[in-house]
């Protein structure tokens, strides 16, 4: 392989020797330490080699001397082919500046994979990596992604890990979130907990504070649960931050309504086809007007150009594809419409408050001509304590007012 290699980077010529006495001149040239390869017989007074461009004119002094003929039966290898090339001077110089293209391309960012999909949390990712120069058609060489990870995470509290893998023309992006700490109150902000609903309460912790109910006590909003106001032998009250988890069951309920005549979207089998393309960023549309359909269903296809592997470049088309439908109003079944609601109410009140906090839940259905209603009726397990600040005009004593000498006398 690397000898092939090495006579196409030097050049190489066959020559057609004619004549009679071929074997001396081959002993000749032996002797002379000029090696002829890749040699074929071509008939009784007639073969073929490949020689080195350099001997060509020895050897041909060397025919005479023999009495053969030689000539050129091919020339190859790459000194020629440039100078084949040197006649074609647009071509030279379209190959030059396609390398040159293709070298700068190469050397950029075409395309940022952020590995994220919730649409708000990606948007406020992209403005983060937009603030600290990480952009579309950026140069690889610019792209540090430790000094990035460090400011990333140096002004942004929501992430615990970030990182960018370069691969060509793509920069992959990684984040990891920080679990977020319990909300810390202070302490000497003294409050009560009172009842945010009706309920009976199920279940009472108390961090701090005096509760003023217990378990089984049926409470009404606004009822003081756990009281900030604690007696004391020193003074007359000691003023806290009422803390405590109060767990109550409530009721809940909730109305829902959904019509029995619904538009059912049908394929008439008519379809469309619009394409665009995005150079560098910029979309251009390859057509002047929207589909004729009045009523569609659509896609959109994007493909990217990639010489190889991981090397984008900043070229996409996108086809549009429209399907014509005919909206046809139909009745649904009132049970079928029921079911969805029910369906779709309890699955709402499950990511509220968690489906082990349901204790029961009941319907009640209500069907006209063209409508059907569900009301939901549920009993529930709900932290029901909210702060109430307590006011004076004048501050009392809290817990961090209090010295030993105020104490001792």
């Amino acid at each position: 392989m690397l000898k092939y290699l090495f006579h196409f980077l030097t050049g190489y010529v066959i020559i057609k020797i004619e004549g009679k006495g071929i074997e001396n001149f081959l002993n000749l040239l032996s002797s002379e330490k000029i090696y002829i390869g890749r040699l074929k017989k071509r008939g009784n007074l007639c073969s073929t080699g490949e020689i080195n461009p350099a001997f060509y004119h020895r050897v041909k002094l060397f025919a005479r001397e023999c009495g053969l003929k030689i000539s050129v039966f091919k020339r190859g290898g790459l000194p020629f082919a440039l100078m084949r090339l040197k006649k074609r001077k647009a071509f030279l110089a379209g190959f030059f500046v396609s390398v040159f293209l293709l070298l700068f391309l190469c050397s950029r960012i075409w395309v940022i994979q952020i590995d994220e999909t919730d649409t708000e949390k990606r948007e406020r990712l992209e403005a983060v990596l937009a603030e600290n120069g990480v952009v579309c058609g950026m140069p690889r060489r610019d792209l540090k992604p430790f000094e990035v990870q460090k400011s990333v995470l140096g002004s942004n509290d929501e992430y615990s890990w970030f990182w960018i893998d370069v691969k060509g023309t793509v920069a992959s992006v990684r984040v990891r979130y920080k679990k977020q700490p319990p909300k810390i109150t202070d302490s000497y902000d003294i409050c009560n907990l009172i009842a945010s609903k009706d309920g009976i309460i199920e279940k009472i912790t108390v961090r701090n504070g005096n509760a003023e109910v217990e378990k089984g006590t049926a409470v009404t909003k606004g009822q003081l649960l756990v009281s900030g106001v604690l007696p004391n032998d020193i003074m007359s009250a000691m003023y806290v931050h009422a803390d405590a988890d109060i767990i109550a069951r409530v009721k809940r309920t909730a109305s829902e309504s959904a019509s029995l005549i619904v538009a059912e979207r049908i394929k008439t089998g008519k379809t469309e086809k619009k394409y665009s393309i995005s150079v560098f960023g910029k979309d251009f549309n390859l057509f002047l007007k929207s589909p004729d359909f009045k009523h569609y269903d659509g896609n959109i296809r994007e493909k990217r150009f990639k010489l190889f592997g991981n090397y984008y470049m900043p070229f996409v088309i996108r086809t549009y594809n429209y399907s014509e439908v005919k909206p046809v109003p139909t009745r649904i079944e009132p049970i079928v419409a029921e079911q969805k609601l029910k369906d779709a109410m309890y699955g709402e009140l499950k990511n509220t408050i968690g489906e082990k906090n349901i204790l029961s839940a009941t319907y009640e259905t209500k069907r006209g001509d063209n409508e059907v209603t569900v009301i939901l009726n549920a009993e529930c397990l709900e932290n029901i304590g909210t702060e109430a600040e307590i006011t004076f005009e004048k501050k009392p004593f809290v817990p961090k007012d209090i010295s030993k000498s105020t104490i001792t006398g």
